[in-house]
């Protein structure tokens, strides 16, 4: 699938899979919990592991999740340092400290599965196909190991968030990289 056609149904994916999320970690957690895109772009894969790479002065948590299906692609949800600790502590009720907890990290990888899997549900149902999600994996910067299998000129489609999880405000990034095969679709996303 060409770039032009991705962005069109990531724009399309974006909104519904985020309220999908939004309305599955309220049941989920109890809380009140509101995810929404503050915008949808598409960037190239050197653009955005550059930048993901210059934070070794700030540093980012990277929920990763791996999808097979119509293409194979890895949903990362990235947070700051400090937007990881105010999310994990939103979602256990409770202050936690840096470097965080495994109870913390928990918390960021199940956000991180409701997310991701929201986002493959509604790809299923634009595309007709099903995504089979591996399960969450927490990485802290740098994040080398979810950077190697992108081939360069990749499309990635990023949707910056606004997480509302009762009184705390949280940001972060969702992006999608599509993996595909040789010969699937000729080149890059």
């Amino acid at each position: 699938m060409e770039a032009k056609g991705m962005v069109a149904v990531w724009e399309k994916a974006s909104i519904p899979a985020l309220a999908q999320a939004s309305r599955i970690l309220r049941e989920f957690s109890g809380l009140d919990v509101e995810v929404r895109e503050t915008s949808v772009a598409s960037v190239a894969w050197d653009t955005v592991a550059g930048r993901v790479n210059t934070h070794v002065a700030e540093p980012l948590y990277a929920v990763h999740i791996g999808a097979q299906g119509l293409f194979d692609a890895q949903l990362l949800l990235l947070f700051s340092e400090v937007n990881s600790q105010r999310l994990a502590a939103a979602m256990l009720g409770d202050a936690v400290a840096l470097p965080l907890s495994d109870l913390a990290l928990s918390a960021l990888a199940e956000v991180g599965n409701v997310v991701g899997t929201a986002f493959l549900n509604v790809f299923a149902d634009l595309f007709g196909a099903v995504w089979e999600p591996t399960p969450p994996h927490v990485y802290f910067s740098p994040t080398g190991q979810w950077l190697r299998n992108v081939r360069p000129g990749t499309t990635v489609l990023v949707t910056e968030a606004l997480f509302r999880i009762t009184d705390e405000a949280v940001f972060g990034e969702i992006m999608v990289i599509p993996l595909l095969k040789e010969g699937a679709g000729g080149g890059s996303a």
